[in-house]
């Protein structure tokens, strides 16, 4: 009898209800919007706590959804110990969709009929369940990387797990307060300043840190990277600083001086950012991958094909390297303009880059197109499946989610520099901005048709195993 620990299998429908909400109010609500904005349609009411639901449909659905179902499957057998209680997944999952889904009805509900009770309920148990489906996910990991003995493969990368689920907690309990604060008061939109803070503090201390470790676990075995091999600790404890002096001075100091020490916290930020992008050396490639130093024996006959040149696959899960570094030029990207943000509060001078470019940057960029190229590469193993279904769609993704990005976060980021003797640049990029939710959407879909296909295929073979 093996000794292995037996694992809790992966769970689907952290997958699915992560793509359901991107084509529904995530990517759907931002096509919507998109078009209604960048071609200048007529607004309703309901057009602002829309913005809002989109933006935590994305956020903690499309993105969270996502990083919870992968790393309840992938943390515990890194860190060698089960979960305790793998019931609690199925209340993970169905309180976080039950969140994601009273949030767009409660908040369209509401900005048709202000204070009307089904509404309010609608709204008020939104923020609870949403709250409550985050708790149960820290008892899950916390308690696994709590039990993790030492030395394993986990270790090196454990502070960013629990700086992730610092970053949960406290941007689950924002987005909660602030809908039930709405819920309380029978309005449809919640407190904007809250509201954003519970994306940005998601995005900071929750997407980058998980990001970080997935990238430093899986980009040496995926894409022949070279091990981490510099003070990753180190890094985590002066970006939690930064993020730190980002995030707290505005809300203790909320004047000049909270400027400038945010203004140093960005700086720091985008420094942070920008060391760890050089050491991932995922770009550049300054590094021998970890590869060379194994010695190399030479075969007497070759059974399979060669796999890709400086790849260990043979093209099974498409391009999907292509998203990755694509991704990871937009942080870069992001890196620089935070850092620029940064010394011009330093100096005194307004931040030329709008957060909104910024946060979108994050979410949009660096986080959908990781996930556009770490999904297929990932979530085929965990069902037991080679491959996906369609190579091909793998890379009409990539390039979908790159259009995607950068419509949306280029015409933001620059409007305030088009001339204006140019009006004709202001309506293209306009118009880049309004097809730029479309896109985006049509990448959401390439990805839940890969990976359906891929799960079906699967379900099949287990099906008709051992007949004949």
């Amino acid at each position: 009898m093996s000794d292995s620990p037996r694992h809790a299998p992966f769970t689907p429908f952290f997958v699915c209800t992560a793509l359901a909400a991107a084509l529904s109010a995530g990517f759907g609500g931002a096509a919507l919007l998109a078009v209604l904005l960048g071609f200048e349609l007529p607004l309703d009411e309901w057009w602002l706590p829309l913005v809002q639901a989109h933006g935590f449909a994305q956020t903690f659905g499309w993105l969270g959804l996502f990083i919870m179902g992968v790393s309840l499957y992938f943390v515990p057998r890194f860190s060698g110990t089960p979960l305790r209680w793998p019931v609690l997944q199925t209340w993970v999952w169905a309180l976080t969709g039950m969140g994601i889904a009273g949030r767009l009805l409660g908040q369209l509900w509401l900005s048709h009929s202000p204070g009307e009770p089904v509404g309010r309920g609608l709204l008020g148990l939104a923020g609870l369940a949403g709250f409550l489906a985050v708790f149960c996910y820290l008892l899950l990991l916390g308690n696994s990387l709590r039990r993790a003995p030492r030395h394993q493969a986990i270790a090196a990368v454990k502070p960013f797990f629990l700086t992730a689920l610092a970053g949960w907690l406290l941007s689950s309990t924002l987005g909660a307060w602030a809908a039930l604060q709405a819920a309380l008061q029978g309005e449809a939109q919640l407190d904007m300043q809250w509201h954003r803070l519970s994306l940005d503090l998601f995005a900071a201390l929750v997407l980058l840190p998980v990001a970080f470790a997935f990238s430093l676990r899986t980009f040496p075995l995926y894409l022949r990277l070279a091990p981490p091999r510099w003070p990753v600790r180190a890094f985590v404890l002066c970006y939690l600083g930064a993020c730190t002096l980002e995030f707290l001075p505005p809300l203790l100091f909320p004047g000049e001086t909270g400027f400038v020490v945010q203004g140093l916290g960005k700086t720091l930020k985008g420094a942070a950012l920008l060391a760890f992008i050089w050491n991932l050396d995922l770009l550049l490639r300054r590094k021998p991958p970890w590869t060379a130093q194994l010695e190399v024996i030479p075969e007497a006959r070759r059974f399979h094909p060669p796999t890709r040149p400086g790849m260990p696959d043979y093209g099974e899960f498409g391009h999907f390297e292509r998203l990755l570094w694509a991704a990871y030029l937009c942080l870069t990207l992001a890196s620089l303009m935070e850092l620029w943000n940064g010394v011009a509060a330093l100096s005194g001078k307004e931040p030329p880059w709008a957060p909104d470019a910024l946060r979108h940057l994050y979410l949009a960029g660096f986080g959908t197109l990781l996930l556009l190229g770490m999904a297929p590469r990932m979530i085929p193993g965990f069902v037991g499946a080679r491959r996906v279904a369609y190579p091909g769609l793998v890379d009409l993704s990539g390039w979908l989610g790159m259009a995607a990005a950068w419509g949306r976060v280029a015409p933001v980021a620059l409007a305030p520099f088009l001339p204006e003797e140019y009006p004709t640049l202001g309506i293209l990029a306009s118009y880049l901005f309004g097809i730029s939710g479309g896109l985006g959407w049509l990448a959401v879909l390439c990805l839940t048709v890969n990976l359906g296909m891929a799960m079906r295929q699967r379900s099949n073979r287990d099906r008709t195993a051992g007949i004949g």
